[in-house]
């Protein structure tokens, strides 16, 4: 067979700069708003946080800590008992504590599509990103 008897199939539109970046614009704007509906609010990492403060402190030594903690000023705690408390209350009844705790020492910084937020606890600072529903800590 000759190369001049090859039936070759019918070609679509070729992709034009203005088509590419058409789907390219519109791919880019589909993301940011899936991002933006999904950034996780102040609770979602008030639960987050409450779930993995006990253990990370587990994998710590409480007996490192040093300081004082005033709770609502009202109460004060050596850093290591709280330290302690927490990881002795982590159920779900220790669990609301520990969350208004987080509640009251995070501060969030929204950018819309993310979250950082930044919990200073037992004297250290923890650095978490919330996007998309999941949340990433450092620290």
């Amino acid at each position: 067979m000759s190369s001049s008897n090859r039936i070759t199939p019918p070609q679509g539109p070729k992709p034009t700069p203005k088509r590419v970046f058409y789907f390219l614009g519109a791919g880019l704007l589909a993301s940011t708003l899936l991002l933006f509906s999904t950034n996780p609010d102040q609770s979602a990492y008030a639960t987050y946080a409450a779930e993995q403060l006990p253990k990370h402190l587990k994998e710590t030594n409480c007996d490192e800590l040093e300081g004082n903690l005033s709770l609502v000023g009202i109460v004060r705690l050596s850093t290591e008992d709280a330290c302690k408390s927490v990881i002795n209350g982590a159920d779900s009844v220790g669990r609301g504590v520990i969350q208004f705790f987080i509640n009251q020492s995070t501060e969030r910084k929204n950018l819309h599509i993310f979250s950082i937020y930044t919990t200073e606890a037992f004297g250290r600072k923890v650095r978490t990103l919330g996007i998309g529903q999941k949340f990433w800590t450092f620290h």
